[in-house]
Order: structure tokens, then C-alpha cells, then sequence
């Protein structure tokens, strides 16, 4: 990691009122070795930041809401160990300490290195602080060149039959999808016809369905048509596909 943060606050001055960003460092310290080499010291900011919001909103919820809030299906693999450690510490060891971090900045300084200026605020205030940060990200992806990615998305969603036939191999389990389950495939943009070339290829994404299921062959359908595959699965597709994050993506 570029910049590392140790000691980032060791001449910083005390006092006896709370100072968020003496929190923030000693809430996000311990973990720094954590996060990946690609990771700048504005990206632990942000992420650990993110973190402690989450926790403040996860104290006032329920259960359930809570366990939706915190599964982040599009989060990288490397980063899913420290969020939930961060997240338990600032459960564990931060609860106290309600409000909200809505901006930071980081300076460097030539005495003490870095200078780490963070603003607070009620619940309010982040969401106000969400949706401008939401606002500024779309002006600065207006030109979405950039961030295009040379794909076509196919996203197949599941319909009753396909869940009839998860019912029958599962019979103690009653299965329910929804559209939030699908699965999306990106493949080749060359090709004009949608129409045609999925009639050509579908057998590829049936069987890909089926595999999640049940990697047993005999549980599968004997005759996997492609009128069978329209009973199935409802598709849709885009062959506008962009980027926006700033991790890079990972492939299995």
C-alpha cells in the first residue's frame, strides 16, 4: 500500500472533546495491513469510513433489514475479511460514538506527515452526503467512455418451471427466486442478431443454470430445447454494459 498511515496522528494535538478523526485512525489501525497493495490511502479512508457508517445504521435496525444491509454480493473477495472485522469493531468497541462521517480530507504536512480532517453529522446529513457524492460520481462519468466494457449482458430470469424442477431434487426446501437472483453473463458483442445467436447458445446458459443446482446430470432434464429454455427463463440483455467502481474487477 502507497502512503502508509502509521503513526498518522503521534503529534497530533489532545484534548478532552471527542475528535472523529482520532477515532477514525484508531478505529481503521489496526487493520491496515489488511487491505490490499492496490488500495491508496484515500481508498482505507473510504472504505473504513463506509464501514463506520454502516455500523452506526446497523445498531437502529432490525435483524433482518440488518442482515440485507451487510451482504454486499458485488463486494471483492480480498476486501470481505476486513469489512466484517472493521464492522465488528466498530460494533464491539466504537457503539458509543453515534454520528455520522460525511466527508474527510487528507493533507500532507511536513512536520507531522499526514493531517487527516474529517466532518461529522446526524443521519441527515449522510444521506444529503450520499446522494451528492451520488450526483458528483454521474458528472464525473458523464463521458462514459471510459468505463464501457466491450460486452453484451444476458440476464436470465428464473420462472415457475425452473423453480418446480429446484422443488423436486430439493423436496425439503421451498424455493423461491426473484428477479434480485438472477444471473448475468457477458459475452461477445460482435454479433448482431440477439435472437439468432441466443437460439444458437442457449445450451451453454441452461446448462450453466442447471450446474448451480445440481451438478449431478441425472437430475437434469433428458431434452433441454430452446422452447424449453424460453419456459424456463425469461431473458433480457444490454449491449450497453460500464464500470463505475474503482476496484478492479476479478475473474475466477
Amino acid at each position: 500500500m502507497k502512503n502508509k498511515v502509521i503513526n498518522l496522528f503521534d503529534n497530533a494535538a489532545k484534548n478532552d472533546e471527542v475528535k472523529y478523526s482520532e477515532l477514525l485512525h484508531s478505529f481503521m489501525s489496526p487493520f491496515e495491513k489488511d487491505f490490499p497493495d492496490y488500495f491508496e490511502i484515500e481508498d482505507v479512508y473510504d472504505f473504513a469510513i463506509n464501514v463506520w457508517n454502516i455500523g452506526n445504521i446497523a445498531q437502529n435496525i432490525s435483524p433482518k433489514e440488518k442482515k440485507e444491509l451487510l451482504f454486499d454480493p458485488e463486494m471483492p473477495k480480498e476486501l470481505v475479511k476486513v469489512h466484517k472485522e472493521l464492522l465488528n469493531s466498530k460494533l464491539e468497541k466504537f457503539s458509543q460514538y453515534p454520528r455520522f462521517i460525511v466527508d474527510f480530507s487528507i493533507e500532507e504536512d511536513n512536520e507531522m506527515g499526514f493531517d487527516l480532517v474529517v466532518s461529522t453529522g446526524n443521519e441527515k446529513a449522510y444521506a444529503n452526503s450520499l446522494r451528492k457524492r451520488f450526483e458528483d460520481q454521474i458528472d464525473d462519468n458523464a463521458d462514459f467512455e471510459d468505463s464501457y466494457i466491450d460486452r453484451y449482458a444476458v440476464v436470465l430470469i428464473p420462472k415457475q418451471p425452473f423453480i418446480d424442477w429446484i422443488n423436486e431434487i430439493y423436496p425439503d426446501e421451498n424455493t423461491t427466486l426473484n428477479s434480485k437472483e438472477s444471473n448475468v453473463y457477458l459475452v461477445n458483442n460482435s454479433f448482431k442478431d440477439m435472437e439468432a445467436w441466443l437460439k444458437r447458445n442457449y445450451k451453454m446458459f441452461f446448462m450453466m443454470e442447471l450446474e448451480d443446482w445440481s451438478s449431478d446430470k441425472k437430475d437434469w432434464p433428458k431434452k433441454q430445447t430452446y422452447k424449453m429454455f424460453q419456459q424456463w427463463f425469461s431473458v433480457s440483455t444490454s449491449n450497453l454494459v460500464y464500470d463505475i467502481e474503482q476496484y478492479p474487477v476479478s475473474k475466477e
